[in-house]
């Protein structure tokens, strides 16, 4: 009876942990597919010096989705997984003026490093208000990426239709072509 009570908890136990993994499996696959990007910075003041403890606001103008996150002790800020789209971002904190800058654009995969300066204020009624475009430079990654627009696919003339071609849009993409004389096989391109 012992015996047959053995291989019953074995196979019970073989069953879920197939299913946790296959759980895992889907999960990670799941978030992996998600349209979203990070905006992150330091905040600091006039002088230079960082800022702890600053009340960072972002919100989607788009969905109205609002998420506030709090400057750590080094002054800075991570708000990772938001939804891409248009953001406004606001940074307040008692004793200095709040910073308000609208029309913040992100991307798929992207981390938009915006780096607020805050100016010593007297009260919460004044509000300096930033309308700049955030640097296209990333410095927080090195890898390469664009995201290629509804625009910009209809505006380029693809022969052959072939999606591919739109690689070529990208910063560092080079095509190469194959050519095969007496045998040996040479590339073109650089």
């Amino acid at each position: 009876m012992e015996g047959k009570t053995r291989k019953r908890l074995v196979v019970l136990v073989a069953l879920f942990t197939a299913a946790v993994t296959l759980l895992l499996m889907f999960a990670v696959n799941g978030t992996a597919q998600q349209a979203t990007g990070t905006i992150l910075g330091v905040v600091k003041d006039s002088s230079g010096a960082v800022i702890p403890g600053v009340s960072v606001t972002l919100m989607n103008e788009e969905t109205n989705l609002t998420r506030t996150v709090i400057s750590g002790e080094n002054g800075a800020f991570r708000a990772p997984a938001l939804p891409v789209g248009r953001y406004a971002f606001r940074v307040e904190l008692a004793g200095f003026q709040t910073q308000t800058q609208r029309g913040l654009t992100l991307e798929v995969g992207q981390e938009l490093v915006v780096n607020p300066v805050l100016q010593v204020g007297v009260g919460p009624q004044q509000e300096v208000t930033v309308s700049s475009e955030a640097p296209l430079i990333n410095t927080t990654t090195s890898t390469l990426g664009t995201v290629v627009n509804e625009r910009s696919v209809s505006d380029l003339p693809l022969n052959g239709r072939n999606y591919v071609d739109l690689t070529l849009l990208q910063p560092g993409i080079n095509q190469q072509t194959q050519t095969v004389t007496g045998g040996e096989a040479t590339v073109q391109g650089t």
